[in-house]
């Protein structure tokens, strides 16, 4: 398999993740992180009000973190020769930075 095609594989796994479970996952973490704002039950009904607020700073945020694991997990491996620790850190690292506005964004329309 050549190269490009496989990149481009793992970064439709990602992408396709971002799809199947994002609206899953929203209403429950919107609901978790409203419990611990608000000092509320997880079970209360105001935080499960509007449950997919936010829906779209989630799948935006979510597709570059998880569509870009594969190709950065790529990068730092053949930087680092395969060290492990390091090229978790990267990535890590790298997704951080790219990701943490577009999440600030999405706790701010939670409320």
């Amino acid at each position: 398999m050549n190269t490009r095609n496989s990149k481009s594989r793992k970064f439709t796994a990602g992408l396709n993740n971002v799809v199947w479970t994002i609206p899953l996952i929203n209403p429950v973490d919107r609901a978790l992180y409203l419990m611990v704002k608000h000092h509320l039950p997880f079970l209360t009904l105001t935080n499960w009000n509007n449950s997919y607020q936010g829906l779209q700073n989630a799948i935006f945020q979510r597709t570059i973190s998880y569509g870009m694991y594969f190709p950065f997990m790529d990068f730092y491996s053949d930087l680092f020769n395969e060290n492990k620790l390091l090229v978790g850190i990267g990535v890590g690292s790298t997704t951080a930075l790219l990701t943490n506005p577009f999440a600030s964004v999405k706790y701010y329309h939670w409320g």
